[in-house]
C-alpha cells in the first residue's frame, strides 16, 4: 500500500516504544495486568500476520505494527514465560472489511491497555502500559487511513 497510510505508518509506528520488563516477579497483580497485556499483543500480531498473508498488498502497513506488537510481548512478558497466541478466526476475504476488523482489535486493545495504566500499582509500570496504549492508538490511526484509502482506490465501494 503506498501514499497516505504507508507515511503514516512510519511515523506512527517509529514513535511507540516498549519498555523491558516493566514488572517484577512480585508484583502479582502488576504481573496480571502485563500478561493480559502481553497475550493480547500476540494475539494481535498472529492476526498482523494472518492478514498480511491472505492480503499481501497490505503487507508493509501491517508488518511493523506486527513487529511493535511482538516488542510488547517481550516487554510485558517475565523473562521463561510463554505466551500463548490466538489469531482469531477467520480472516476476512474482502481488504476492506479485513482493515475494518484489524481497526477494531486495535481499538479494543487500546482501551483495554488504558485501563490497566490506571489500575497499575507501579507508576513504572502505568507508564509502560499508557505507552503501549497510545502505540495501539497509532496503529488504529494507521488503519483507519489504510481503509479510507483503500475506499478511495475503489471508488468509495466497499
Amino acid at each position: 500500500m503506498t501514499g497516505l497510510a504507508t507515511s503514516l505508518c512510519s511515523i506512527a509506528v517509529g514513535g511507540c516504544s516498549a519498555t523491558a520488563q516493566p514488572v517484577g516477579r512480585s508484583d502479582r497483580s502488576g504481573l496480571m495486568l502485563a500478561a493480559q497485556v502481553a497475550a493480547t499483543a500476540g494475539d494481535l500480531a498472529a492476526r498482523l500476520e494472518s492478514t498480511a498473508e491472505r492480503h499481501g498488498r497490505l503487507r508493509e502497513v501491517l508488518r511493523p505494527m506486527s513487529e511493535r506488537h511482538r516488542e510488547h510481548v517481550r516487554a510485558f512478558t517475565p523473562a521463561g514465560d510463554v505466551v500463548r497466541e490466538r489469531a482469531g478466526g477467520r480472516v476476512p476475504a474482502a481488504e476492506h472489511a479485513a482493515l475494518v476488523d484489524l481497526l477494531g482489535r486495535e481499538q479494543r486493545a487500546a482501551a483495554e491497555a488504558r485501563a490497566a495504566a490506571l489500575r497499575a500499582g507501579s507508576g513504572e509500570l502505568a507508564g509502560a502500559l499508557a505507552s503501549c496504549a497510545a502505540c495501539l492508538a497509532q496503529h488504529a490511526t494507521v488503519l483507519t487511513a489504510a481503509a479510507a484509502q483503500d475506499g478511495v482506490r475503489k471508488g468509495g465501494q466497499r
